[in-house]
């Protein structure tokens, strides 16, 4: 029982701390460095929208909310991928110090 709740909490505290993290990376990166969207993300959603089916999304408020969705996922995954890899990478070292 007692593992099961630690890996829980383990769970839920990186899950929390991916959310943070990506959530804030997004804001930095809104806030400091798009103030317009760049050509290259409205010509990717036009792509995306057309190609699935979706080519009647033509409100330019439409366009910078998926833009801004599209930048937090980004950040998410980024995130992930960060948090992740340090959380082994910590945990090896923590193993093998107890080992020692």
């Amino acid at each position: 029982m007692k593992n099961v709740l630690l890996v829980i909490v383990q769970i839920v505290a990186l899950v929390l701390m991916i959310y943070f993290t990506g959530v804030h990376l997004a804001q930095y990166i809104v806030h400091n460095h798009m103030q317009e969207m760049p050509l290259w993300l409205y010509d990717l959603i036009r792509l995306a929208l057309d190609h699935t089916g979706n080519s009647d999304i033509r409100e330019p408020d439409d366009l910078s909310t998926i833009a801004l969705l599209s930048v937090l996922s980004i950040c998410w995954i980024a995130a992930t991928l960060v948090v992740i890899s340090f959380y082994f990478i910590v945990r090896k070292i923590i193993r093998m110090r107890c080992d020692v």
